[in-house]
């Protein structure tokens, strides 16, 4: 039961990013485009084979109405992604350094195939910085495939300074 909540509030988190990517961004300047040049780097150890992103992203949603905030991290390379998703209760826009625990891993091969979070999983920020809008930290996690029991080991996993865009509702 505990699985099926938390993989409802995964997927309830990642539609949330998804459906309001088209909401009135932050722009840093009058001619900026608000999407940041990605930066950072974003690598784990999945399954013992390494993994080292060629994209990352991050997008920082703001509900005022709510006062509260997600943030969506990703990193991809060659039809895996590996995606971490954790909120806030307010908007401070510095997430609090310590650990946070949904983490899920999205790999493209003849079927797609999502590895969800299970009992096991850690997310902590190392750094935040609201000035330079990145943020940084290390995750590992044992996902399970959904409705199977393959498993899959993601270690070692350690993201610095990936840039954010903000997203306020």
């Amino acid at each position: 039961m505990k699985f099926k909540i938390t993989k409802l509030l995964v997927i309830t988190a990642l539609l949330g990013v998804f459906l309001s990517a088209c909401s009135d961004d932050e722009s840093t300047s009058p001619n900026s485009s608000n999407t940041p040049t990605p930066k950072g780097s974003f690598e784990a150890i999945i399954n013992g084979v390494d993994f080292t992103a060629s994209t990352t992203y991050a997008i920082l949603e703001q509900d005022t109405a709510k006062e509260t905030q997600v943030l969506f991290l990703s990193g991809e390379a060659g039809g895996t992604e590996i995606s971490i998703v954790f909120g806030e209760s307010d908007l401070s826009e510095a997430f609090s350094l310590g650990t946070h625990s949904i983490a899920y891993l999205r790999k493209e091969d003849d079927t797609e195939k999502i590895f969800g979070r299970i009992a096991s999983s850690t997310v902590t920020i190392t750094k935040s910085d609201a000035a330079t809008k990145t943020v940084s930290g290390t995750f590992k996690f044992t996902g399970q495939e959904t409705g199977t029991a393959e498993l899959i080991n993601v270690q070692s996993g350690v993201f610095t300074d990936v840039q954010y865009r903000i997203s306020i509702e």
